[in-house]
């Protein structure tokens, strides 16, 4: 049936026939068609009708093959190539089946066959040839929509069939081969890619890819991360790829959509990145070694005491479950637990008998000096602040801000012990050493009072079960 769209709007037929006998038949079709309001044109040469079409809005031409000025399919030829978008209806003869299959091949929208037309044939053939026509112009507009949008996407996208033949690529994927993407199109990854190619693994070049076209295109949908490929320049780069089956009307896996995005500055910055961290990781780690050698130096019957409480700090650390970063933390602050000793006077450090109440008010001062010196630096985690409270105790009983319980860091109540195991078993310039035994005693006395009972049972653990030895153990910060 008729659209109302073709009842109003009339049908222009232009008659390319040098047959006047077949022209006169054809007019008088198109004036008695049923149901649809057509106006024809009639020329009997390729000329005239290429010079009519130039200056008229055609809907549809009705195209004799066999003209005085042009013969066969190259009447046809000569049509399309100078008017590719107007409808064409090839009008042969009854014997010539095969040039009918041939023009229908390179273009024609329908055909008739002469002798064999009354208006419903010619009708139904003009229709179908108009309608043809613009879904022909739809599909094409389509697809070059599409082949815009991907040509415009900086990462690789790109089709291939069972064979491994590319079906489809975009401009970014064809460019990076040296090649243009028509040149791509139906011949196999093996024309561009060579066995170096590899997926993440250099002894599996071309194959690898070829492995994992064939796992999509049973249906699995892959994801692969950095997948090493030569680009045609001879450069290797790192894609994110990623593969999709692509399935007919019978649902059958006909071909595999790839997707891949460089990744190779990415993982450039991102290398970089670490190498940054790790060159700033060391010169912290430098300059908390640099501290604890001013400590040492000034205070020579403690030399060692630091690294000897960040190697039993990080010991317990680590029996409780602490994470690398809290443990590396941990270790620099028990490093120089004590910097803020370079505020006490050296004879009050080295001083052999009992301490004054106001020397011992100045030595009670080096944990504020000590959080004052680390505060100005930048450390990722609660260096400073651990410092500033490893002298903190449960019960308040503490300095310098007597807190209490959970307002200690877990990482200061590991320090305090530390601290007072190593500082009771060895020698102080105001006492000989007590022995490890009786540091234990006083942790294990005051546990829950003093001291974080977990704390104290894994340090009394480290020493009674594991045979922890200060002249031993290392500092296993990271």
């Amino acid at each position: 049936m008729p659209t109302p769209d073709e009842k109003e709007k009339p049908i222009t037929i232009l008659i390319i026939e040098g047959n006047s006998a077949d022209a006169r038949l054809i007019r008088k079709l198109v004036k008695e068609a049923p149901g649809i309001d057509c106006q024809d044109k009639y020329v009997m040469n390729l000329a005239e009708g290429m010079e009519l079409l130039k200056h008229n809005n055609i809907s549809v031409v009705l195209l004799d093959l066999n003209l005085p000025d042009c013969q066969g399919i190259d009447t046809l030829m000569a049509l399309k190539n100078e008017h590719p978008n107007t409808p064409i209806v090839v009008m042969t003869d009854p014997d010539d089946e095969k040039t009918t299959l041939e023009a229908l091949k390179i273009g024609a929208q329908d055909y008739l066959v002469k002798g064999q037309i009354d208006g419903h044939i010619l009708l139904r053939a003009m229709r179908y040839a108009i309608g043809r026509k613009q879904s022909e112009d739809a599909i094409l507009k389509s697809k070059i929509l599409l082949q815009n949008v991907i040509d415009s996407m900086p990462d690789w996208i790109y089709a291939k069939d069972t064979q491994h033949r590319f079906l489809l690529v975009n401009r970014t994927f064809a460019e990076s081969q040296n090649v243009q993407p028509q040149k791509m199109i139906g011949r196999p990854d093996t024309d561009f890619f060579s066995e170096e190619l590899c997926c993440g693994n250099p002894a599996r070049g071309i194959t690898g890819f070829h492995v994992d076209d064939d796992e999509a295109l049973s249906g699995k949908v892959l994801h692969n991360l950095d997948n090493l490929v030569t680009w045609g320049d001879g450069s290797l780069h790192i894609y994110d790829t990623s593969k999709i089956p692509l399935y007919d009307e019978s649902d059958n896996a006909f071909a595999v959509l790839c997707y891949g995005r460089d990744v190779t500055r990415r993982h450039k910055a991102e290398n970089e990145l670490a190498a940054s961290n790790r060159a700033l990781r060391k010169a912290l780690h430098d300059s908390i070694k640099a501290m604890a050698r001013i400590v040492d130096l000034r205070d020579p019957y403690t030399a060692g005491h630091q690294q000897k409480v960040a190697g039993l700090a990080s010991a317990i650390a680590r029996e409780l479950g602490m994470d690398d970063t809290a443990v590396e933390h941990l270790v620099m602050a028990s490093t120089v637990h004590d910097i803020g000793k370079m505020y006490v006077p050296a004879d009050i450090l080295s001083k052999p008998g009992r301490l004054s109440e106001l020397e011992w008010d100045i030595i009670k001062t080096h944990a504020q000096g000590g959080f004052d010196i680390l505060a100005g630096i930048e450390f990722s985690g609660p260096v400073a602040m651990t410092v500033l409270q490893h002298h903190e105790r449960l019960n308040g009983s503490g300095y310098p801000n007597g807190l209490k319980d959970n307002q200690i860091l877990p990482e200061a109540k590991i320090l305090a012990v530390a601290d007072v195991v190593e500082a009771m078993a060895s020698h102080r310039p105001y006492r000989p050493s007590l022995g490890v035994e009786k540091a234990l005693n006083e942790i294990e006395r005051n546990k829950g009072d003093l001291y974080d009972p977990a704390v104290v049972d894994v340090c009394l653990g480290l020493f009674r079960d594991k045979a922890f030895s200060f002249n031993t153990q290392p500092v296993t910060g990271p």
